[in-house]
Formats: structure tokens, sequence, C-alpha cells
């Protein structure tokens, strides 16, 4: 018992030890959009990932009109994702829509503002395969290719989703 008290003082002393100075930490703020619209998304789950020795996940939800601050962050490499229903999860600084992060490098006591967070809407192609009689067609292939080729399976009833 006396042991076990003993290793957890030293661990609490180590874990103060390592407290890390205010003016050394970061802050992040910025807006989440709709890549189509331009309008502001408000709840968007936010959630910056840290590389190294900063695992732990922060996370931030935007406002009403589409704004967020994450603030305490150790300097450091990180990602920043974006994600809410209805959207593709989206990582700050991708090149195509819902695509990885780009690293976040912050530098001790950074303040990076003005984040734009572009998020794509999420799109479902709805229908029923129909032979020339108009009678469901189960089990048919369809294709969309507008940003690739994606396919989906009609049920045995002949609609698909």
């Amino acid at each position: 018992m006396r042991r076990t008290l003993a290793l957890f003082a030293c661990i609490v002393l180590a874990v103060s030890a390592q407290t890390i100075d205010p003016k050394k930490l970061c802050t992040l703020e910025g807006r989440t959009y709709n890549a189509r619209t331009g309008e502001p998304v408000p709840r968007v789950t936010l959630t910056l990932m840290g590389s190294g020795q900063n695992l732990s996940p922060r996370t931030a939800r935007s406002d009403n009109e589409g704004r967020f601050l994450i603030e305490s962050v150790p300097a450091g490499s990180y990602r920043l994702t974006a994600v809410r229903v209805g959207f593709l999860r989206q990582g700050y600084g991708s090149r195509a829509p819902g695509g990885p992060a780009a690293p976040l490098n912050l530098s001790e006591g950074q303040s990076l503002k003005n984040l734009e967070m572009r998020l794509t809407p999420q799109g479902v192609i709805l229908g029923l395969v129909t032979d020339e009689d108009g009678d469901p067609v189960s089990r048919a292939s369809v294709r969309a290719w507008p940003q690739g080729a994606s396919t989906a399976q009609a049920g045995l009833a002949g609609g698909m989703r």
C-alpha cells in the first residue's frame, strides 16, 4: 500500500512538473461553411489530432454562425478535421472534398485566426430501375460518373439507394 502511495505521489509530481506556461499555448479559431452555398454550417464537430507527444485529441463545436474556437493547445504538429451529419468529413487544407487533413504545425504561443473549413454536402441517388414494360428490375447495377465511378445495387423489388 505504501509503495502504491509513493508511486502515485511520484506520478503527481512528474505531471505537475510538466505544466506548460499558458503563454506558450496555441489557439485556433475560424468558421465552418457550406462549400456549395457559402452559408455558415452550425453544430460541426471539429477534432484536432496531434502526433508525437500531443496524442490527446481536442474537440470543439461550431456555433450557430459556424464559428469555432480551440484553446490551450500545446505547440506541435496537428491535423484538423470537421464532421457533421449531411456533409462529407473534411480535413483542413485538403485538396479535395472529403479529403484528408494537411499538417498544421503550431509554434509556441501561436494564434491561428480566420481558418475556413468548407464542408461538401453529401448526396444520395434514389430511383427505381424498370424494364421496357415498366416493371421493377431486381438486382440491376447502376452507375453514376460525375466525381468518379460509383455503383449501387437494386434490391429485390427494383428500388435502389
